[in-house]
């Protein structure tokens, strides 16, 4: 967080007794008990900051709002509004009894009481639930969440991609409205005020509402298709889905990663990337079959599997067309005839004609090769195709 930043966050804290001074200091009269009030408040208030800063690390003041994300907590910065506003007005008017005569029980009515341990319990209370809620998903791997480069005051109503939340905005407004008028009325009437109903339900029904958003939220990876489902070892496939990078706070392709079953190592997807979009080289020796294909997010969420079939790669002939004389020029049909990289084009390969190691010029689904002229006619031999090292099972070719 910036210097500015801190600055900023500082001064909104620090307001809060600040304003309680000016509207309070506007209205009382000159170098009454009001003013001494005023300056035991200020002291206590500033004292507890202060302390808070001593004991906070290196974000001193603003400890206590930064979540474990590395973001500064919408929840945590309610409370913090809330405790600050509360311990300077408790003081204040404590303050009154001590400087100004005051009567105790006038200024802090017991009947109130209820009233702010609901006022401050509720956000308490979401911020409990909402560390619960998220901590439990996490665990069962359907949300994900990356850590901050830094906190930002804009963090307070963004969500985890940086986009602003109606839910975190509406919770913060009806708290500082509730704030505004919580000092405007100390600062008129000199006794802990009375919530209205309407603000009293805004506050607790908009806690609720964020703590409920915490609990329905979710952002899993999740594979929606790979093209093409029927692949070759060493072949490239697209994966689509959703949340595959843990959202636009995770752009660093090297952390994403991608597992087939079956296959002891992971794959690292091509950049770029994007969370609806990876492309993927599969290695040479993927086992074939019905293989489930999982990603990893850089949160290090893992999506569930999709099915993907991957084809065998060796060669395979099915048979020879044409006449197949000693000495002619023969064409054979198959399939997987040359290398992933050759799609398309043609590849020498090995051909094995009896005995005989001949050279074959091949495409995906044919090779052409010689027969060796000096082999027998009326003969049955056996024809293998050998490409990177990978040969086929034999047909039997009679000679004519």
């Amino acid at each position: 967080m910036s210097v500015k930043e801190r600055w900023i966050w500082a001064g909104g804290l620090c307001g809060i007794p600040a304003v309680g001074i000016a509207i309070v200091a506007w209205q009382a009269e000159p170098a009454t008990g009001q003013l001494w009030s005023l300056v035991f408040a200020t002291v206590v208030t500033v004292a507890g900051l202060l302390v808070l800063i001593a004991t906070s690390g290196e974000r001193g003041l603003l400890a206590p709002i930064i979540g474990a994300d590395n973001r500064v907590s919408t929840s945590k910065t309610q409370i913090a509004l809330w405790t600050v506003a509360v311990a300077f007005a408790l003081a204040f008017l404590l303050g009154r009894v001590l400087w100004d005569g005051a009567a105790l029980d006038v200024v802090l009515p017991d009947e109130r009481f209820d009233e702010y341990l609901v006022l401050l319990g509720g956000p308490f209370a979401a911020a409990v639930f909402a560390k619960a809620a998220v901590t439990w998903k996490l665990e069962r791997g359907t949300l994900q969440k990356m850590s901050a480069t830094e906190p930002t005051p804009s963090q307070v109503i963004e969500d985890d991609d940086g986009n602003t939340s109606l839910v975190d905005a509406q919770y913060l407004l009806f708290n500082v409205v509730a704030l505004a008028y919580f000092i405007v009325s100390l600062a008129q009437t000199q006794v802990l005020p009375t919530i209205p109903l309407v603000l009293y339900g805004l506050t607790s029904a908009s806690a609720a509402t964020y703590a409920a958003s915490k609990m329905v939220e979710g952002n899993a990876p999740v594979v929606t298709s790979v093209t093409p489902r029927s692949c070759l070892p060493g072949g490239r496939i697209i994966v689509s889905g959703h949340n595959l990078d843990a959202g636009s706070v995770a752009r660093g392709v090297g952390q994403l990663a991608a597992f087939v079953e079956g296959y002891p190592h992971q794959l690292t997807p091509l950049p770029p990337a994007s969370g609806s979009e990876l492309a993927i080289d599969l290695p040479a020796d993927l086992p074939a079959g019905t293989r489930g294909l999982t990603v990893r997010s850089p949160a290090r969420v893992v999506s569930a599997p999709y099915l993907i079939e991957v084809l065998e790669s060796r060669p395979v002939l099915f048979g020879i067309h044409g006449a197949t004389k000693p000495g002619g020029l023969v064409t054979a049909k198959g399939q997987n005839l040359v290398s992933p990289g050759f799609a398309g084009r043609t590849e020498s390969v090995g051909v094995l004609v009896g005995g005989r190691n001949e050279e074959g010029q091949a495409t995906a689904d044919s090779v052409s090769f010689e027969i060796p002229g000096d082999l027998p006619h009326g003969a049955d031999v056996q024809v293998t195709v050998t490409r990177a090292g990978s040969t086929s099972a034999p047909i039997t070719v009679h000679l004519g």
